[in-house]
């Protein structure tokens, strides 16, 4: 047994506190009260002597004897952790009780009045962190899941119950040892999960997010750090949008505390994933803020930030410029911040060059946009009356009803086609192939082929030299060319 809880340490006790210790040692409940209501105020050489009177109380031999001082000394215990006067090195002796205890008293909730359950929670969530906090800071894992089974689950309960309640103070505390020790961890989002019933779902988080878009200065939103740990189908709960709102709230903040800095740079990640893997979807609210939030000011430890910031200028939003929906959102925010100074607000060079690529890439797929809407990229063809063969431009022609796909100059190029050209024949088939092919979503499409029509025209030339050594190299094979647009940039 580590020295500081042995109880030898009674001794060096002044006469009255000395006597206190002893008759809460030999079942005086009234002593053992009068020290927990005393011990916040007790000088520190004072407290840290009356340590082993909580620690023997929480002994599992008297703890069904004690029940309700079970839970004054979990509590009480919590006030020297808080304080520091419990050496790190003691804690691998006192967490076996501690946790004994703590299951003690979650076996026994609801069948004692004088337990508060949500009290109860909140002291669990308080004693968790000092001891979660100690294990990282020691390399000990003394108290992960894989050494005492069922603490992740009692987290997931205690969110479960405490979120009905809106213990903001017991929440955050949750969120700060969800996030600090078991993020990354895949085994520990299944654990957690255990423990969720159903006021723990991903809809009642967003409600929580939600009602918190306005987060306090000495809040900053920090009680919502787990919530991204163990959302399911985000956009679904409209989740994103939300955190995106406290997000932008918190970075716009003139007293951005350093609790709230924290919150920042993690959410500034898991934003960027969710809606990265998101793209299809089109969520195009969030993507027209995101582009607000990369350029605006961050919190004070902004290097913590330039993985995410690279992510986003490299990838996500570079990719967002493909979908014609995202990119129309992305002209209405860049509207607002192009006239910014960016060596202002990006403060390496990396960055810097990230950011001037991306208004470089996002100004040419808009002017292609732009270009489209006004038919300026209006492309010449031939008739499909094989007769006729006249080379036009495309907005000349005119299109068949029916299948949609093939152009004519006159309807008398259309009839004779009809006729003698093959087209009746092949007219109900081109239709239904459309049908099958072709999507709802026709600007969007629209759109993108005239961007691959844009970037085929400005790499035919070097498409066309790869073809022919290709032809040289592999005569025999059928040759194609691929545009890769997986992260906004055009690799033919």
């Amino acid at each position: 047994m580590h020295p500081s809880l042995q109880l030898s340490n009674l001794s060096k006790l002044p006469p009255f506190p000395k006597k206190r210790a002893d008759d809460a040692l030999n079942g005086s409940h009234d002593a053992f009260h009068d020290l927990a209501q005393r011990i916040e105020k007790m000088i520190k050489t004072i407290r840290r002597l009356i340590i082993p009177v909580f620690y023997a109380t929480l002994d599992p031999a008297h703890i069904g004897a004690h029940c309700t001082s079970a839970f004054r000394s979990l509590r009480t215990i919590s006030i020297p952790l808080h304080h520091g006067d419990i050496p790190l090195a003691a804690f691998v002796d006192l967490w076996p009780r501690v946790w004994q205890c703590i299951e003690f008293l979650h076996a026994v909730l609801g069948h004692y009045p004088f337990i508060d359950a949500t009290d109860t929670f909140a002291l669990f969530m308080k004693v968790f962190t000092f001891f979660w906090g100690a294990a990282n800071e020691d390399d000990t894992r003394a108290i992960s899941e894989s050494e005492t089974p069922g603490t992740l689950v009692l987290i997931g309960t205690a969110w479960s119950y405490l979120v009905r309640t809106e213990n903001s103070e017991a929440l955050r505390t949750i969120s700060l040892i969800f996030h600090r020790h078991t993020a990354g961890v895949q085994p520990a989002y299944v654990a957690f999960n255990d423990g969720l019933s159903s006021p723990g779902t991903s809809s009642t988080l967003s409600r929580t997010a939600s009602r918190r878009d306005s987060p306090t200065p000495d809040d900053g939103g920090i009680s919502l750090l787990g919530v991204m740990h163990f959302l399911y189908n985000p956009f679904k709960q409209g989740i994103i949008p939300a955190l995106i709102t406290i997000y932008l709230a918190l970075s716009k903040s003139p007293s951005l505390s350093s609790a709230a800095s924290d919150f920042v740079q993690p959410m500034a990640l898991y934003i960027d994933i969710y809606a990265f893997l998101s793209l299809q979807a089109d969520h195009g609210g969030p993507t027209r803020r995101l582009l607000s939030c990369t350029v605006l000011r961050y919190p004070p430890s902004y290097e913590l930030h330039q993985p995410q910031l690279c992510f986003r200028l490299n990838a996500h939003l570079p990719a967002c410029t493909v979908i014609f929906t995202l990119l129309c959102e992305l002209e209405t925010s860049f509207a607002e911040v192009k006239d910014l100074d960016p060596a202002l607000h990006f403060r390496t060079s990396a960055l810097l060059d990230a950011w001037r690529g991306f208004v470089k890439l996002l100004e040419e797929r808009l002017q292609v946009a732009r270009e489209r809407k006004n038919r300026s990229l209006t492309k010449f063809r031939a008739c499909d009356n094989l007769q006729c063969g006249q080379i036009r431009n495309k907005d000349q022609l005119k299109r068949c009803r029916s299948c949609l796909t093939t152009y004519y100059c006159s309807r008398i190029c259309q009839k004779a086609d009809y006729r003698d050209g093959g087209h009746r024949g092949n007219c109900w088939e081109l239709q239904r192939h459309r049908k099958d092919t072709v999507s709802d979503h026709g600007a969007k499409n629209l759109f993108f082929r005239t961007l691959l029509n844009h970037d085929y025209v400005h790499q035919q030339e070097k498409i066309a030299l790869m073809l022919l050594a290709e032809m040289h190299t592999h005569p025999q094979e059928d040759l194609y060319t691929v545009f890769n647009y997986k992260h906004g940039l055009c690799q033919g």
